[in-house]
């Protein structure tokens, strides 16, 4: 077991939620017995397979509990939660709470239960930003909202939970965002749902099928024992863990422990996470230099001693680091490092500090990342460059032939320098050794980083959480054999435990994900101002960046090209001067210098000297044109230019949303919107709206990546 004080693991957080029927009574015993049997049986489970796996066992575990307070099921699974040991109670209020009060058949009553049900230390939100000014017969438009609240609420839960709680009497829904809905929201989402029948209490589970997450095994109910909710629970706990499948803790263990950031520190005494120089930042700036598109990337620093890891001597070798390398948290303030403060820091700084926890994991994620797609990017150009070379050293024995044998040797050794490079960093295996796979850490890292990033700003409104997560990628299962006989469906399970390739990364960023707490206090328009205005701060860097790459890579592109084309022209045009100057001296010796005449001697001399510069330019220029063919079209630049170009679009337009909603959350003077819509669910929506744009671009980029192993030389 390796030692949990040094290793990056995220804790590890176990969430219940609740929904249920608001006609059942409060002082429904059983029920009550019921939920606490099910907080037992959660603990248990969840401390029994912790301890089954060295990799989850040192994770400091927090249990906790989320109601939405309403009367009949919620508030009893809040007693139930309070009454069980090692859980902490969180509450969302779907609005202020007087205005929910108003939705107890007895307000006064059921302010006396807040009260004795919410403590002083009770994390609430309560979301109070609107609040409806007439029932259905007075106001539709109100009711729709009201319900449309109700629904916002139950993806809220589902968002939180890795396992629902619900008492339901499996009848269809009555209204918008009843029990039945949150329970249908839970099935898409692919969070496990214990089941316990409003009228009989007999549990059944709702899990994701094995067949995949759209298909769902409801379990049979059994009043004599409990198997009818084993299910859900253990599918919960499984999505909580991260070694409890061999393969993928091993993979978990590589990232989160194993897998080193270097720490720098430049002149003057700044410390930054980073690289090394890089190959291919060093095209960039050759191929953009004067286009203003890239500064010199280079800047001097000092390792740090990491006593873990290198030793102390070679921590201390100044180097030189590229620039812009880690993660910096400031993007929700408007503002890159060293610029001024803002002035609406504070506001923001306090509206967004429930993403505390994700941001050390995401800033070590996104510098693994960099320096993973560094070491790639700069291998494909080196393959390809020393490609090249080999042919230009093979070449130069034309001018000096003595020099021959070690210009072969300077051939054999540039190609045996890039069949190195590939074999270093490959994920294939020769004899016993094995490359380090730098082409897929460096897509898993990227994952891991990028998702965080939406995590971020969801988790300021309580949607944070865990995500879906798939057993095995559809690229990496195996290939189906045609044969429907048993030993061939035997062999194929074989196959795909032998040599399916782990799904880590998404259970990783789960694990981080989930350590966001839910936000408290009252959402009201003014705090939504703020939190629109940190959104559209992240937005905007978004965009920058994409806007800046778009331009950037369609500019390499083109530059690329075109130095491909000149070394092709230069290479036809050494040999267009060579056929000019073969037909002048052919006419100056009146004929084709092959004679043994003293000029036909010294022209056929002359021709044999110059010969050999059409042949070494018409073999170099070619292959200085194929390397950088090859730079070009691996890498992609011109597609990824054009998805940028499209993710710049999208994100101007939410940028403009984030901007038109913080002018109407500022309108309400931190107040009440009464009379109008409310403006939560357009956050939501905006928020949602963000993070499927980022994921589209980084889904793209990873179907592009995926297909871009590293390449052979």
């Amino acid at each position: 077991m390796f030692d949990a004080a040094t290793a990056p693991l995220p804790p590890l957080v176990f969430t219940v939620a609740i929904t249920g029927h608001r006609s059942i009574k409060a002082d429904h015993a059983a029920l009550h017995d019921r939920i606490v049997e099910v907080f037992a049986r959660c603990a248990a489970r969840l401390d029994e397979q912790r301890a089954a796996n060295d990799l989850d066992a040192p994770r400091p575990v927090t249990r906790r509990f989320i109601s939405g307070m309403a009367e009949g099921a919620d508030q009893i699974g809040m007693r139930a939660a309070q009454a069980s040991d090692g859980w902490s109670c969180e509450a969302i209020l779907p609005f202020g709470r007087e205005a929910f009060l108003r939705t107890f058949i007895d307000p006064v009553l059921g302010a006396a239960t807040l009260d004795a049900l919410i403590t002083a230390d009770t994390p609430v939100l309560e979301l109070a930003d609107w609040t409806w000014t007439g029932h259905a017969d007075q106001d539709p438009d109100n009711e729709y909202w009201r319900a449309r609240r109700y629904v916002t609420l139950g993806q809220m839960l589902v968002r939180q939970a890795d396992l629902l709680i619900a008492v339901w009497n499996e009848k269809p829904p009555e209204r918008r965002g009843g029990t039945a809905e949150v329970v249908v929201e839970a099935r898409h989402a692919g969070v496990p749902v214990l089941w316990l029948h409003a009228d009989t209490l007999a549990p059944r589970s709702i899990v994701p099928a094995a067949t995949g997450l759209r298909n769902f095994t409801i379990g049979q109910p059994d009043a004599g024992s409990f198997p009818g909710e084993e299910d859900a629970i253990a599918a919960a706990v499984a999505n909580c863990l991260l070694g409890g499948e061999a393969k993928r803790a091993a993979a978990v263990k590589a990232f989160l422990v194993d897998e080193r950031v270097p720490r720098w520190q430049r002149r003057g005494g700044k410390q930054i996470i980073g690289t090394h120089s890089a190959t291919y930042s060093l095209l960039l700036w050759l191929s953009l230099l004067g286009s203003g598109l890239r500064r010199w990337p280079f800047v001097p620093a000092r390792r740090l001693p990491d006593p873990t890891w290198r030793p102390g001597w070679f921590a201390r070798r100044w180097r030189f680091l590229v620039q812009e390398i880690g993660f910096f948290w400031d993007t929700k303030l408007g503002r890159a490092p060293g610029d001024s403060t803002p002035d609406d820091r504070p506001a923001i700084v306090a509206a967004t500090a429930v993403d505390a926890p994700i941001a050390p994991f995401m800033a070590r994620a996104d510098a693994i990342a960099t320096r993973l797609g560094h070491k790639y990017r700069s291998a494909y150009v080196g393959i390809f460059v020393l490609a090249g070379v080999a042919v230009a050293l093979a070449n130069l024995g034309l001018f000096v032939p003595y020099g021959e044998p070690w210009f072969v040797l300077g051939e054999l050794g540039a190609i045996g320098l890039a069949i190195w490079q590939w074999m270093r960093l490959s994920g294939q295996r020769w004899l016993f050794w094995r490359g380090n796979n730098t082409h897929q850490r460096w897509l898993d890292a990227r994952l891991v980083a990028e998702s965080l990033r939406s995590t971020q700003f969801l988790s300021w409104i309580g949607f944070g959480g865990r995500r879906i997560v798939e057993e095995m990628a559809a690229s990496d299962r195996p290939a189906i054999a045609d044969d429907d006989s048993e030993a061939a469906a035997a062999a194929r399970a074989e196959q795909a435990v032998s040599q399916g390739k782990p799904l880590w990364s998404p259970w990783v960023a789960n694990a981080v994900a989930a350590l966001t707490a839910m936000p408290t206090g009252e959402m009201t328009p003014g705090r939504i101002d703020t939190l629109a205005r940190a959104l559209g701060h992240i937005i905007e860097d978004q965009r920058a960046y994409h806007e800046r790459n778009s331009e950037r890579l369609e500019a390499l592109h083109g530059r690329l090209d075109i130095f491909g084309l000149t070394a092709i022209a230069v290479a036809a045009l050494v040999s267009l001067l060579f056929v000019l100057f073969s037909a002048k001296l052919w006419m100056s010796v009146g004929a084709y210098p092959m004679g043994d005449e003293p000029a036909a001697r010294e022209a056929h001399e002359a021709l044999h000297h110059i010969s050999k510069f059409p042949a070494f330019f018409g073999s170099v220029g070619p292959a200085a044109a194929a390397a950088l063919a090859s730079i070009r079209y691996h890498g992609d630049y011109e597609r990824f230019a054009r998805r940028s170009e499209e993710t710049t679009a999208a994100l101007n337009q939410l940028g403009l949303r984030a901007e038109e909603l913080a002018q109407r959350a500022g309108a309400c003077s931190g107040a009440i919107c009464d009379g109008s819509p409310p403006i939560f669910e357009d956050l939501l929506e905006l928020m949602l709206d963000t993070q499927a744009v980022l994921d589209d671009d980084l889904l793209d980029w990873r179907f592009a990546y995926a297909a871009r192993p590293m390449p052979l030389p």
